[in-house]
């Protein structure tokens, strides 16, 4: 089965556990709460399939609904301002291309660990702009519905 094929059978997966922007209207005439979408990228460069795969899942989700990427362990890396464009077989964008996306775009929000980045012997000023450190008062509450969690 190709990459395309298995992208695009994980999104209609996805779609039917969550409740898309508009799609039900709670009694009362109240919208539904909107759900949002919580990826977790644990690798880096040491495996650029784990990398792309949630990358464009998440620029692809973040057209209908908010998402939230979290950086940890071996994926702080990726966040560095010196970090390698990471290509891989079937995958149309790299992973520079992909997280400059993300960090642009208005539904989604690219969080990372403030321990595995210091463990990684970054500092705030070796980040992409718009990369945000994780803390408990900011991580959650992107929306007010339930969060779906993937992980890599």
């Amino acid at each position: 089965m190709s990459r395309r094929t298995v992208t695009a059978m994980a999104l209609i997966v996805l779609a039917a556990f969550i409740n898309l922007p508009g799609a039900v209207a709670q009694e009362g005439g109240q919208p539904a709460p909107r759900d949002g979408l919580l990826i977790h990228i644990s690798h880096g460069v040491e495996d650029a399939h784990r990398v792309l795969m949630p990358l464009s899942l998440a620029l692809k989700m973040s057209e209908t609904m908010p998402v939230r990427l979290f950086f940890d362990i071996d994926g702080v890396t990726l966040l560095s301002k010196e970090s390698e464009n990471l290509t891989h077989e079937g995958f149309e964008k790299g992973s520079r291309e992909l997280i400059v996306a993300l960090l642009a775009s208005e539904n989604a929000t690219v969080h990372i660990c403030p321990m595995c980045m210091k463990a990684a012997g970054m500092t705030s000023e070796d980040l992409l702009d718009g990369v945000e450190i994780a803390n408990p008062e900011t991580f959650t509450g992107f929306t007010t519905g339930r969060i779906v969690t993937l992980d890599w």
